[in-house]
């Protein structure tokens, strides 16, 4: 499988919005009762989002998705079978500094929490029924950041976060941890973030 993305974001006085759009596909073959099929399939995704800061340290985000692609089935030898493929995602989350950030560099720790829920569903294709999934998932923890100046706009960043999960749906269901650690470099008066995470 393998997926593309392009997006584009713009700030103002604390507002931040933009869109992101994505093309994926992927493909593969399953043997079933001796008879070989071969499984297609692609989706064209665009998701608007919004994030502001407020006042306090608070931070809050949103975003709706949408999509469309097509499933195609291939048994060797027959015809071709298609179906289209939709899907929705809604998300949302806050984030709230437990400590200040120096603005000379140093430690901080914030409070994290979201909700994420993603749906997709397919025309029935002969051979394989419809199909239909939905997935949701909350969680919250803690980050802690070491940021250092690099100048008068750049600044780098280290940071770790942790915290606990529940998902349910119709994929993996139960409670989870979350560990992730990453590395970010910002240059604000160029419009520059690189960023690496894990």
């Amino acid at each position: 499988m393998s997926t593309g993305m392009l997006g584009v974001d713009y700030a103002r006085r604390g507002w931040m919005v933009g869109l992101l759009g994505t093309y994926s596909e992927g493909e593969g073959d399953f043997l079933e009762e001796g008879r070989l099929t071969h499984k297609e399939a692609d989706l064209t995704t665009m998701v608007p989002w919004v994030a502001m800061e407020l006042e306090g340290g608070m931070r809050l985000r949103g975003a709706a998705g949408y999509g469309e692609g097509e499933v195609r089935l291939n048994h060797p030898g027959e015809s071709v079978f298609e179906g289209s493929l939709d899907w929705r995602m809604l998300n949302a989350g806050l984030a709230k500094d437990l400590t200040e950030l120096p603005k000379e560099g140093g430690f901080g720790l914030s409070f994290m929490t979201d909700f994420l829920w993603t749906r997709i569903r397919s025309d029935e294709v002969e051979g394989w029924g419809e199909i239909e999934g939905e997935a949701r998932r909350i969680r919250a923890g803690f980050e802690g950041s070491l940021m250092q100046r690099k100048g008068e706009n750049a600044r780098f960043s280290q940071r770790v976060d942790a915290g606990i999960r529940h998902d349910s749906g119709d994929a993996e269901k139960g409670w989870g941890l979350d560990v992730g650690a990453g590395l970010v470099y910002e240059d604000r008066e160029a419009g520059l973030e690189l960023s690496l995470k894990g």
